[in-house]
């Protein structure tokens, strides 16, 4: 590993430190204090973590709280090797392991995300997180036990559900000097012995990402509102039906924030302006549904059926010339997309002491998009616009089995086994005044593809397992849709893309249960990786002009992940976690790419280069994540002090060549303090997030004629209180 690029920083010290506090801290064998067991689903059941042969983080709904996580990017603070990029409301990225997905590309997505076990789209779960009971995050290829088949990982949001216990719930306040203002709830109503009904709602009003217009003199305005109802039926132990349908919300209204220097002046990360003639709104609404039921004991055997359905509906008013090329004008482009998906599994599951444990089931999900676009030619030219109209129809099908042997008492092996088929139909096309061209390249697509894995485990004593695993997984073949690519329409198609992955890893519970240490080593190739080449110059029959495209290359990451937490004393809780991810195109690999010199004609159209050797994408290679929850007993009350740390390795723009395209390493550091009761039912806490004022980039964009480019930079320093009360009757 080439720790060089740390620019002085050493993880390997920084876990040695870690490690040495806690195991010098106190008296590490005292009886009665452990951990808790983390329980997730990973696996389609119930499991202890330490049990579970993956590289998982699971973060809790109390370790959400405490670290003052509202949003779904947020959480990457708490998970290393997992990077959420949010430039603007429609345009977000997910990494993770260093594979990169972008909404924008048209591929499947490289990291797939599960509320309450069915899949949804990336870009919602970025609306609103409310309520949640934990989020898994499973890294390393999906062919298996997931919906769907992904490269990176999986990202898994269980919501809470209600309890027969009694009236209980919670309510959490919190403001801001950054102008945050949220309110959430959460309430279990037992209406029976065998029903029980859950209420949940959040408003969230802020302002966004702070940014000004220099022309309209508007800020940043966000405003979120969401509610969930949650219904489970329990008429006996053999059977459960759990209903859950949530409704979000979300009105933005935003200025793309520039650096750079030009017609207004010198603007830089710090002033949080932006030069569009028009801001960009957007409405979104968003909602899911899912039914799961599940019968017990059916000859040794648990059956299971989710059943879900989910919409996005978006409405999009953008202006094109960010940089503000052309001073005052703007460049209209309004975006109406509709996004349905249904999608059922049914599965059974043998549940009995049988040295033969067997998961198995189908899967079926149908996703139908609906987009308008309509653009004008050129900024100031109304009258003068494209309209394109796009239509998807996707179908898969998966019929999958999972398997445990045990082999003696110490060993097992796992063996899955997936069968996907995927149907895309695409119609597009393309209408310019009284002309009208079909878009589509390759309608009525079909792929299909077998993934799976394969898992030894042996377990070295009852507090120490290791593990190999092989696993591949799969995205189908795809094209895009570009109104200015004409002559080489061609070139929106890109091939399927297949991985296999191959890691080795340990997972141990230390001294008497008070200390858990985790690590995984993995390498990963990818046959044809679809690999999102953003700003890239092209020239064709429209001219030249500079657009994104989807490219095959072959590619192969390495990468280490660690993670420890510990129980220094009854009152002091320690945790560390880093992931490195070297995420490099393979040798010999020729492809896309912006050498400083635009293609020369339209019959050259794109410039090509040697890419073997470089990065892929713009995620950084390490990535630390570091907590502390330190607990002051007093005679009433507690107080207590946090702090989360994260540390962001740097960075190359693959749209920028050499020391252009670079951000260099940083770091954000938030700290809470404040006071709770005995009992835990409330508390009040005083925080202050990045609190150090980490001005970074975290997507670099190529520089505009204007002398202005785009930035997406950590948010900066905030100040707040939050209060949290849990109440039962």
């Amino acid at each position: 590993m080439d720790y060089s690029k740390l620019k002085g920083f050493k993880p390997a010290c920084l876990a040695a430190a870690i490690a040495a506090t806690l195991l010098t801290s106190g008296q590490l064998s005292a009886e009665g204090l452990v951990l808790e067991e983390v329980v997730v689903t990973a696996q389609k059941r119930a499991e202890n973590l330490q049990d579970i042969a993956a590289s998982i983080t699971a973060v809790s709904s109390a370790a959400l709280d405490d670290n003052g996580i509202t949003s779904f990017t947020d959480a990457t603070k708490m998970i290393p090797g997992l990077n959420m990029t949010q430039t603007n409301a429609t345009n977000t990225q997910v990494s993770l392991r260093g594979v990169t997905y972008d909404r924008q590309s048209a591929a499947n997505e490289a990291v797939d995300v599960y509320w309450n076990g069915a899949v949804y789209r990336a870009s919602a779960m970025f609306t609103s997180m409310f309520d949640v009971e934990r989020i898994e995050v499973l890294r390393g290829p999906q062919g298996t036990l997931q919906g769907k088949t992904s490269p990176a990982g999986a990202i898994l949001m269980h919501t809470k559900r209600p309890s027969f216990d009694g009236v209980e719930g919670q309510v959490k306040a919190s403001v801001s000097d950054d102008g945050t203002n949220i309110g959430e709830f959460g309430l279990s109503l037992p209406v029976s012995e065998t029903l029980a009904i859950r209420l949940a709602g959040i408003y969230n009003s802020n302002e966004g990402k702070g940014n000004t217009n220099v022309y309209t003199g508007t800020q940043d305005d966000t405003d979120v509102t969401g509610s969930r109802i949650t219904v489970v039926y329990e008429p006996s132990d053999d059977f459960s039906a759990i209903l859950t349908s949530e409704y979000v919300e979300n009105s933005v209204l935003e200025t793309f924030q520039v650096v750079g220097s030009g017609v207004h002046g010198d603007i830089s990360l710090a002033d949080n302006l932006g030069v569009t003639a028009r801001p960009h709104a957007v409405e979104i609404q968003t909602e899911i549904s899912t039914l799961e039921l599940n019968l017990n004991d059916v000859g040794g055997h648990t059956i299971t059926s989710v059943t879900s359905y989910n919409s996005t509906e978006m409405s999009e008013y953008n202006d094109l010339d960010v940089g503000d090329v052309v001073a005052g004008e703007f460049h209209s482009s309004d975006v109406e997309q509709d996004v349905y998906t249904f999608a059922q599994e049914l599965r059974i599951d043998r549940n009995d002491d049988s040295w033969w444990q067997y998961t198995a089931g189908v899967y079926y999900a149908k996703t139908n998009t609906h987009i308008l676009n309509y653009a004008d030619v050129a900024p100031n030219s109304a009258s003068f616009g494209v309209d394109v109209e796009i239509s998807i129809e996707l179908e898969e099908f998966g019929y999958f089995t999972h398997n445990r042997i045990e082999l003696t008492e110490d060993s097992e092996l796992q063996v899955g086994l997936r069968y996907s088929r995927i149907r895309r139909d695409d119609i597009s096309t393309l209408a310019f005044g009284s002309f009208i061209q079909p878009l589509t390249t390759s309608p009525d697509g079909v792929d299909d593809a077998f993934t799976g894995g394969v898992k030894y485990i042996y377990n070295l004593s009852d507090d120490l397992m290791a593990y190999t695993s092989l696993d591949a997984s799969y995205r189908p073949s795809g094209s895009g849709v570009n109104p200015r690519i004409s002559a080489n329409a061609h070139r929106l198609s890109f091939n399927e893309e297949n991985t296999l992955a191959f890691e080795v890893g340990f997972k141990s519970t230390l001294f008497d249960g008070r200390m858990q240490l985790n690590g995984a080593l993995y390498q990963q190739h990818f046959n044809e990786y679809q690999n999102f080449f953003q700003e890239m110059e092209m020239y064709d029959s429209a001219g030249l002009f500079v657009d994104p495209l989807v490219g095959n290359n072959d590619a192969i990451a390495t990468g280490i992940e660690l993670e420890a937490v510990g129980l220094i004393s009854e009152d002091w809780r320690a945790t560390m976690a880093l992931s490195y991810n070297d995420f490099k195109f393979a040798d010999g690999e020729v492809g896309y790419c912006n050498d400083g010199t635009p293609p020369a004609s339209a019959e050259e159209f794109i410039s090509t280069c040697e890419l073997g050797g470089q990065r892929v994408g713009d995620s950084p290679n390490w990535s630390v994540s570091m907590s502390s929850d330190y607990n002051i007993p007093l005679e009433t009350v507690d107080v207590f002090i946090r702090g989360l740390y994260k540390f962001n390795g740097d960075r190359q723009s693959p749209s920028i060549a050499g020391a252009a395209g670079g951000n260099g390493s940083y770091s954000v550091l938030d700290v809470f303090t404040g006071v709770r009761s005995k009992d835990q039912l409330w508390e009040v806490s005083l925080w202050a997030k990045n609190i150090l004022d980490k001005a970074a980039e975290t997507k670099k964009f190529t520089m505009e004629s204007s002398g202005y480019r785009e930035v997406a930079v950590e948010a900066e320093r905030s100040l707040g209180a939050s209060l949290r009360y849990n109440f039962s009757l």
